[in-house]
């Protein structure tokens, strides 16, 4: 493992949802086999792959909880990110091999702001690239106008309900083979456009100078900007940095990618594997979200006793549920997860015994 050897938990970890802050470099499925160790239990699962270039949230169901993750992948996420502008990559992000199939419009549409960033940039290194730090006068920060207007054209395109090609190096399954597998066999794959909505995506900084990129044995100098972003689950931001490029008429790709929320739950009630870890070996239990509060990131509604012995029945329930699917709560237990059946609530995924 990644985090060399774990400790394992003294007992099974009661049903529910862990929240993990991802380190770098590791898969998904390099934490959910630690957390297998330190819940000791092998029903784990976890809802919404993160790339190994990224960190931040990814959402672990724990027992009977891997059933409710169906559910928690659907909601909406949040992600900090910083797009590169000036070369593209084999994976469409820093992991993949630098390419430039727009050079030429690139230098044409950012050559002078490259010149203006260079000139009022105080440099942190003697390579004149990576780390400048803005100096403080007047002039600096401010690009030419029709830049920004630029910019900003290409970030209102890719906002509200878009279509949307997900990336070709991702967890997509394609005739039961995983796209990115595919991928690295050299084997070219077409994933049809999907429906996605991008709520938000705002710059948190300036243009900046990035790191200049060999490309085929020829130094590009690159653009960075940093970017927040609030989307529906299915959204690729490799992508959407991509066609972020593509709207600019140049190559791009990230270079940094964080998941800082996801549903109600944010990154900062997350834990490192390594502090849970570390949590273990004191004595102290894996913490884990009850999955009645987990499932209150979802429409619900409270139910009766009686509905709840209904629902363990397979019975079908009245509700006054106006959203679905519905998480149905009776006290602090998550009894089912409800779907419209003609007039009545039918219980689609049951948690409760009777």
């Amino acid at each position: 493992m990644p985090w060399g050897d774990l400790p394992q938990g003294i007992s099974p970890a009661p049903d529910g949802i862990v929240l993990i802050d991802k380190d770098q470099n590791v898969t998904s499925h390099d934490v959910v086999g630690a957390m297998r160790r330190l819940a000791k239990t092998r029903k784990v699962g976890h809802a919404g792959t993160l790339d190994p270039m990224a960190t931040g949230l990814l959402t672990i169901g724990i027992g009977k909880a891997t059933r409710f993750l169906n559910y928690l992948s659907g909601c909406d996420k949040t992600y900090r990110t910083t797009i590169c502008l000036g070369v593209s990559t084999s994976t469409e992000d820093a992991q993949g091999v630098p390419r430039t199939d727009r050079g030429p419009e690139f230098v044409q549409k950012f050559g002078k702001t490259i010149e203006t960033l260079q000139t009022h940039t105080r440099m942190a290194g003697s390579d004149g690239c990576a780390g400048a730090v803005v100096e403080s006068d007047e002039k600096n920060g401010v690009l030419d106008a029709t830049v920004q207007v630029e910019l900003d054209r290409a970030r209102i395109a890719l906002t509200g309900k878009i279509k949307q090609v997900p990336s070709a190096v991702s967890a997509i399954k394609i005739n039961g083979k995983r796209a990115h597998e595919l991928v690295r066999a050299g084997v070219d794959v077409e994933i049809p456009a999907r429906d996605v909505t991008v709520y938000n995506f705002d710059f948190t900084s300036p243009l900046r100078l990035g790191k200049r990129l060999r490309v085929e044995g020829v130094e590009v100098q690159t653009l960075e900007i940093d970017a927040v972003v609030k989307c529906s689950a299915g959204t690729y931001i490799r992508a959407l940095a991509r066609d972020f490029g593509v709207q600019l008429g140049v190559d791009a790709h990230i270079t940094m990618l964080r998941r800082t929320r996801v549903g109600d739950f944010e990154v900062s009630e997350a834990n490192p594997v390594r502090q849970i870890a570390a949590g273990i070996d004191t004595g102290r239990n894996v913490p884990v979200i009850p999955l009645a509060q987990a499932a209150k990131n979802m429409p619900w509604i409270e139910i009766t006793p009686q509905q709840r012995s209904a629902l363990t029945y397979g019975q079908f329930i009245e509700t006054p549920a106006t959203e679905y699917p519905v998480a149905l709560i009776c006290g602090d237990e998550l009894v089912a997860i409800g779907v419209k059946h003609g007039k009545k609530t039918r219980p689609a995924v049951v948690f409760a015994e009777q």
